[in-house]
């Protein structure tokens, strides 16, 4: 007998090697998306890094504060930083302008202007580590060579993860050659 049709036998065989490559794909999908938005997290953070390095480099002074009279308040040496965790808040980092008094951060410093504060958050379900939100807290560049000028001395890093747990990523800083480095912890 020839029919045109299919047996009961056949669609059930194709119904469950279906049913099996979707078992395995949809897990591996799920992985894919966390790590894009980890990727993406860690695009951003390094943007900005280089952003407020470059507007340091730059001499870019702030819109408002005691560096932006005229004429210039003396001693007036307006650098740029990233802020990680401001306030504790892990999905969050600024990108402020300091004053920085000589040639060392630490007790001298003084941000400079509120406006120019830019408060920016991490995309969904990300947020830098508990543990890993940057021993320092911030990174503040040099006007002269763009270098850190705290941390000061070694690698300072923040992690990135996603809130399933699943993925992490780190960006270190090396203080005496500026390079960041990404990596899993």
């Amino acid at each position: 007998m020839n029919s045109a049709g299919f047996t009961l036998i056949e669609l059930m065989i194709t119904v469950s090697i279906l049913a099996i490559i979707t078992a395995i794909t949809v897990p591996s999908f799920g992985n894919f998306a966390d790590n894009s938005h980890v990727q993406q997290a860690i695009l951003n953070v390094t943007t900005d890094i280089e952003l407020v390095k470059s507007k340091s480099l730059g001499g870019a002074y702030p819109s408002g504060g005691p560096c932006n009279t005229t004429p210039k308040v003396a001693g007036c040496r307006a650098t740029w930083g990233i802020e990680f965790c401001p306030g504790g808040d892990t999905t969050r980092y600024t990108l402020k302008a300091y004053n920085i008094n000589g040639t060392v951060f630490g007790g001298g410093e003084l941000e400079l202007s509120t406006s120019d504060t830019v408060t920016k958050t991490l995309p969904t379900n990300i947020s830098f580590s508990s543990t890993g939100c940057s021993t320092s807290g911030r990174w503040v560049f040099s006007r002269i060579t763009g270098l850190p000028l705290f941390p000061n001395s070694g690698t300072d890093s923040v992690t990135l993860v996603d809130t399933s747990g699943n993925l992490s990523r780190t960006i270190t800083i090396n203080a005496s050659s500026g390079k960041l480095k990404f990596s899993n912890p």
